[in-house]
């Protein structure tokens, strides 16, 4: 269907234009393929000249794909701010090891 963002979220969920910090592939689930887990290091892939940081993100049936990116831009966030959660653990094995 047709959905018209304003009218559902209002005036403000529509910009017309908005920095870009990270890139969500949606890829489809195959067996086999296998997926950064962790994130000690995200690659980067260049847009528009900048290279920004990628998530490789998979895609099953019945997974709210919604929740799955909006954890991943929290957790871009929390990045930013200060270690991650992955380097945070490693840092817990690595330190009590």
């Amino acid at each position: 269907g047709i959905l018209f963002v304003p009218e559902l979220y209002g005036a403000g969920a529509v910009l017309n234009e908005c920095a870009i910090d990270l890139v969500c592939r949606l890829e489809r689930d195959r067996p086999g393929l296998e997926y950064e887990r962790v994130g000690l290091e995200r690659p980067l892939e260049e847009v528009g000249g900048v290279a920004l940081p990628v998530v490789r993100l998979p895609m099953r049936p019945a997974t709210s794909l919604g929740v799955i990116v909006e954890a991943a831009a929290r957790d871009h966030r929390m990045r930013a701010r200060g270690p991650s959660a992955a380097a945070r653990l490693d840092a817990r094995f690595v330190g009590g090891a």
